[in-house]
């Protein structure tokens, strides 16, 4: 049966873990994206011609992925998504820059907001996934982000040696804003969603464990 024991495979690029009073969190060993992510666990020619589909839209066939927080810069296209995907009693937190999905850490149990708050506040200080103070952050989930962590990123911007380079607006190039427009046309679903204000469309889960 493919892509049996999923979830345990799941935890496998997962080394570095982090215990606390609430529970436990662990982060990868360096960068990974959802394409590595699954394509490491796949262990059959079937389950890697099953991920012949945008990766989210595997992942999200699967399991609940709901926006916590969305960083806004000065352009609508400027914008970066935190989110949460829930497997069983373990959270993912991805990070989503509009073109590309990174697994940020994992967390369990998923209803914690003290293990939330050291997962998405190490996200959150990486200059990597957040180069910049965004103008606006939107918290979608405050019950489970507290807005201190929000408030501490601007603070947290101002003492890296490259922040005033960065924060300089540039304008836009003829070229760059001809492939917005062309890539805004082919790019699908979920992921144009994520730009969206509004919450995740609610969609309907699979009845019972669904493990292929």
């Amino acid at each position: 049966m493919a892509w049996e024991n999923i979830q345990e495979r799941l935890k496998k690029p997962f080394t570095r873990e982090i215990s606390y009073p609430a529970g436990r969190v662990w982060f990868p060993a360096g960068r990974l994206d959802i394409d590595e992510w699954l394509t490491s666990i796949a262990q059959t020619d079937e389950e890697l011609k099953e991920l012949n589909i945008r990766r989210i839209r595997f992942l999200q066939n699967r399991w609940p992925i709901e926006k916590l927080l969305q960083l806004e810069w000065d352009a609508v296209t400027s914008r970066r998504m935190v989110l949460t995907m829930t497997v069983g009693h373990r959270a993912y937190i991805l990070c989503f820059d509009g073109f590309t999905f990174e697994v940020a850490g994992a967390l369990e149990p998923h209803d914690k907001p003290a293990l939330y708050q050291a997962v998405v506040e190490k996200a959150l200080h990486d200059a990597r996934l957040v180069p910049k103070p965004p103008r606006r952050v939107k918290n979608l989930r405050p019950d489970l982000i507290p807005n201190s962590i929000l408030d501490d990123l601007q603070h947290h911007h101002e003492a890296l040696p490259h922040y005033e380079a960065e924060v300089t607006p540039k304008k836009k190039s003829y070229l760059a804003k001809l492939l917005i427009g062309w890539v805004g046309n082919w790019i699908e679903l979920p992921v144009l969603g994520y730009w969206h204000d509004n919450e995740l469309e609610e969609k309907p889960q699979p009845k019972g464990k669904k493990t292929a």
